[in-house]
């Protein structure tokens, strides 16, 4: 069977394929955007935390604002490249339609998204470093 020979799947397979592949985008989704949403309001906590209370020094936090501001760029960045990379998918399963010349895109876009999406998590745990070493 070829990478894309679904015509020996018998119709329970070809749905729990798609339902598959349904829920594994849903949740990489769900991922990328708890991450934008957790990255974001930690440096939001933070810039309150330096209005709210004179005794912290936001200089002194700069590098874990920094980590949380890019980790919500990260995040939101691998959501683009994701849906970039469906994008193209969708353009080469088109049927009669299909426009081949975006599988060479398909590939460095879904590395992008996961490098970006990974970026983002490390960056939210460098953040939180950066923040418990300056408060401790």
């Amino acid at each position: 069977m070829g990478e894309n020979d679904m015509t020996l799947w018998t119709d329970e397979d070809q749905v729990n394929w798609k339902q598959a592949y349904t829920s594994l985008i849903e949740f990489g989704r769900a991922g990328l955007t708890s991450s934008a949403f957790l990255n974001g309001g930690a440096a939001a906590a933070i810039v309150a935390a330096g209005a709210a209370d004179p005794t912290v020094i936001l200089k002194q936090l700069f590098w874990a604002l920094l980590c949380f501001c890019t980790g919500a760029a990260s995040a939101l960045f691998a959501l683009g490249f994701a849906y970039f990379a469906e994008f193209c998918l969708m353009q080469q399963h088109r049927g009669a339609n299909s426009i081949p010349k975006y599988k060479r895109y398909e590939a460095p876009t879904r590395w992008l998204a996961t490098g970006a999406g990974a970026a983002s998590i490390i960056m939210f745990v460098v953040g939180i470093w950066a923040a418990f070493y300056v408060l401790s």
